[in-house]
């Protein structure tokens, strides 16, 4: 196994070539007066366009926190261009936090956030109301459907929609999520894994759009009639202490460290990695332990920095093996023991303030005699 200290020197190396990622990617205050632009006051410029407020400029009212955005429910949304930082749901296991303060009344399957594409229906990431049909309209939906079809939709317990002002988060790593109304979490569970991020027919999202009020698509549909006020998006997954200080009137600054696994490996195992410790700037570190693959085979630790980017192996005679970290650097770190099983791999993270808000992939590949196995990635981004 290699030293400690070697991993450590791996990742400072792949991090040279990698821009510094902001922690804040959208920060819409609605605080305007006039006109039909949501500024954001984050650093990216993720300004958000007005469409169809035909009444300016009543469209602003008052908030919780200065002014709000009204949507009438019938034609109104915000479209926002991509310019940094987006989309935040990217398909392969990112961390992300939305939180924005609503009020509106029940009503049936409407949108609030959504993520889209501008030429196939199918792929969806939204928060909305819920539905009529179940009934629980006065609840949240989170709802996410990929390219070719796999979806889920999971429900809050708490209301959110009864005509009063509630401040709601929704944070996920890697398809595990957490919903916080009024600062306290929800009951209801949303983990999409064994569902969506580690299932092998998760699928692509292919997101070019960023609405607020509706969901877009190739038409605008699902109009939420309500308002909003201070909405952000991060790209990390916020504590329960930010989820306060944003309820607050506070702000966020610096990124909180996250750890989760996407993706499948392959093999009859299926050949797996699992990921612990400690992801924090100059922690205790991480640890991994691989399992499920071929007895004496040799152990490569994949890591790359930034987005995954799986790549098929299929065509390449790996039948069902995905190759996941982004300009990974492979380092030998042993040999799978008797039962398939590697013996813990440490992978220190060093005291480096340009590793904050960084995301980095890691895999385990094991060449066999008669071919290759790859597990799934473990994702991580280094903060506080």
């Amino acid at each position: 196994m290699l030293p400690r200290v070697t991993l450590c020197i791996s990742l400072l190396s792949l991090v040279s070539a990698v821009a510094a990622q902001s922690p804040l990617i959208l920060s819409l205050r609605f605080d305007e007066t006039g006109g039909l632009v949501a500024n954001d006051a984050g650093p990216l410029g993720n300004n958000g366009n007005l469409v169809n407020f035909t009444a300016d400029p009543v469209q602003w009212t008052a908030g919780v926190m200065g002014n709000a955005l009204t949507f009438d429910g019938t034609d109104d949304h915000v479209d926002i261009p991509f310019n940094g930082g987006l989309p935040f749901h990217d398909g392969a296991g990112a961390s992300f936090s939305i939180a924005f303060w609503v009020r509106g009344q029940p009503q049936d399957d409407d949108r609030i956030v959504s993520l889209s594409n501008s030429t196939n229906n199918s792929p969806l990431f939204t928060l909305g109301t819920g539905r009529t049909s179940v009934p629980n309209d006065d609840r949240l939906q989170l709802y996410q459907r990929s390219l070719e079809g796999r979806s889920m939709a999971l429900y809050s317990d708490t209301p959110v929609f009864d005509g009063s002002w509630h401040h709601v988060v929704y944070t996920e790593t890697s398809g595990l999520g957490k919903l916080y109304v009024d600062g306290v979490r929800d009951t209801a569970s949303f983990d999409a894994r064994g569902t969506m991020t580690r299932h092998v027919d998760y699928g692509t999202w292919p997101f070019d759009q960023l609405s607020l009020g509706a969901v877009t698509r190739q038409a605008p549909a699902a109009h939420f009639q309500g308002d909003l006020d201070e909405l952000y998006v991060f790209g990390f997954e916020l504590s329960p202490a930010d989820v306060t200080t944003l309820q607050n009137g506070g702000m966020i600054s610096n990124c909180r460290a996250s750890l989760g696994e996407f993706g499948t490996g392959c093999g009859s195992g299926p050949f797996e990695l699992y990921g612990g410790g400690d992801p924090t700037i100059g922690g205790a570190g991480l640890v991994f332990l691989a399992r499920g693959g071929e007895a004496g085979s040799p152990v490569l630790l994949c890591v790359g920095v930034g987005a995954l980017q799986p790549i098929d192996l299929t065509p390449l005679g790996f039948a069902g093996c995905t190759y996941y970290p982004n300009g990974s650097t492979c380092l030998g770190v042993g040999t799978l023991d008797g039962f398939g099983s590697s013996a813990p791999i440490p992978f220190a993270i060093p005291n480096a303030p340009s590793l904050a808000c960084l995301r980095v992939g890691f895999q385990v590949i094991a060449p066999t005699a008669t071919g290759l196995l790859a597990s799934n990635a473990v994702v991580t981004v280094l903060g506080n």
